[in-house]
């Protein structure tokens, strides 16, 4: 039997109406999921450590900084916080991106090697947390020179030189910048100025000298 005209148009327009209600459908779920997209905002710190260094029984005050941003997408505010007394921090919060001083005071600490920690978070994302690092050498050359004494004889008038040399050395872990001096003419000094290890040449001679006995101090 055959499909009326009028039948087979209603069906077919039936087809598209259906076909179109689809389509917008399509076109309005990708509007939501778009506008729905959710942002991301991740932290980032530059340098990832810090390595400085002052002069043991000093108030030097040595500063960095660390560069605080934002890696990804959208906004957020940090807060950063320290370990140790020795470290200051300024400010201590703040919204990215943002510069962050640091500050290490080697006032009344003793000579050696000391660890601090700087920790960096981004309020909001606790995904978004950083440590940095903080390595701080507080320096203090140690002198030492061997050997302690010369000692030498010569018979009168025979006008002898002897040679020696001073070894300088550095125990601490600071820079040794050393000088040497003497008083009597008849020692001479091969170096009379140094920056770490060194050996300091040293002339005695007997010319000239009347019998007896001759001292002197070598400074360094």
């Amino acid at each position: 039997m055959a499909t009326p005209k009028s039948v087979r148009y209603l069906l077919l327009t039936g087809a598209i109406a259906l076909l179109t209600l689809s389509v917008a459908t399509c076109q309005l779920d990708r509007l939501l999921k778009s506008s729905a997209r959710v942002e991301h905002p991740d932290l980032g710190v530059d340098p990832a450590a810090i390595t400085d260094s002052a002069r043991a029984g000093s108030d030097d005050v040595v500063k960095s900084t660390v560069n605080i941003t934002n890696t990804g997408d959208g906004d957020f505010t940090w807060s950063a916080s320290k370990d140790k007394g020795w470290i200051s921090l300024d400010p201590t919060e703040g919204s990215a991106p943002a510069s962050l001083e640091v500050s290490l005071d080697a006032h009344g600490m003793a000579p050696g090697t000391y660890h601090g920690t700087i920790t960096i978070h981004a309020k909001g994302t606790p995904d978004s947390l950083a440590t940095v690092p903080v390595t701080f050498v507080v320096a203090q050359a140690g002198l030492v020179v061997s050997p302690g004494s010369l000692t030498h004889g010569a018979n009168y008038k025979s006008n002898e030189d002897f040679n020696d040399q001073l070894q300088i050395s550095n125990t601490g872990n600071g820079v040794l910048v050393w000088t040497a001096r003497k008083s009597k003419p008849w020692i001479t000094l091969g170096a009379v100025a140094g920056v770490g290890s060194g050996t300091v040449p040293v002339t005695i001679s007997s010319k000239g000298l009347e019998p007896g006995t001759y001292t002197d101090e070598i400074v360094i």
